[in-house]
């Protein structure tokens, strides 16, 4: 397809057909500096072996160009040859963490304003979390100073989490093992690990039902309102609008 979009921007239709019926006949015609991804380095080496066409090319055996530049060589070969090497699909892969980082505006050792940021960092990514129909096992906190050293703290959790009041309490009592009064923060962050998804996640022996419902739809409320009010039309904790 690459081959044939290069040579369709030199014919006045603006359209150029490579099919089976004159495939051999383009890669014999097609010298191996056009083809697409092959710069001067690598025409030099295919021209030392023998390689000047793109018929040439294809006819090597996959092992032969494996030694030669390695796997790249076998998918150029394929892909010219009209196959498919990379298939699309539409499956989307589920995520197995969630981070939220970001620099501050201005360098500090405010332990609230700090605090503030890191809140929010949490309500964004509960949000994702429950947008996924996700709840993680093991969260942690991320702070870095002014001189570039970074901090970390973390904790399996007894139960899955998406809820931000819940896993707050747990970020803000690593965040006191980690900060200190007399270090400057430049950036701030939390992440979210070994996520359990709803359709195979494990209930919790001694939970409070009637609890956990409630969380849940406090939660809920919360993306409803930010769905139909904009983001961070909620303000939890310590969170400050615009931050």
């Amino acid at each position: 397809a690459k081959l044939a979009s290069d040579k369709a921007k030199n014919v006045d239709e603006g359209v150029y057909f490579i099919g089976k019926g004159n495939l051999e006949n383009e890669l014999i015609n097609t010298p191996i500096e056009d083809i697409w991804g092959i710069g001067k380095r690598l025409t030099l080496k295919m021209r030392q072996n023998g390689i000047l066409t793109a018929s040439e090319l294809v006819k090597k055996s996959d092992s032969f160009l494996n030694n030669l530049v390695g796997i790249n060589g076998i998918h150029l070969k394929h892909e010219l040859l009209g196959e498919i090497v990379s298939p699309l699909t539409n499956d989307a892969e589920l995520p197995k963490s969630i981070q939220r980082t970001s620099a501050l505006e201005t360098f500090s050792k405010d332990k609230n304003y700090l605090k503030n940021t890191i809140n929010y960092h949490i309500h964004r990514a509960c949000v994702k979390l429950r947008a996924i129909n996700a709840k993680t096992r093991e969260i942690g906190i991320i702070l870095k100073t002014k001189d570039y050293n970074i901090y970390v703290e973390k904790e399996i959790l007894n139960k899955p989490l998406d809820f931000e009041f819940e896993i707050s309490s747990v970020i803000f009592r690593l965040f006191e093992k980690i900060y200190s009064p007399d270090v400057i923060y430049r950036s701030t962050g939390i992440f979210f690990d070994k996520l359990v998804y709803e359709n195979v996640g494990q209930g919790f022996l001694f939970s409070d039902v009637e609890a956990e419902e409630k969380k849940a739809k406090l939660a809920k409320c919360f993306d409803r309102l930010e769905e139909k009010f904009g983001k961070n039309i909620i303000q939890t904790g310590f969170m400050k609008k615009g931050i």
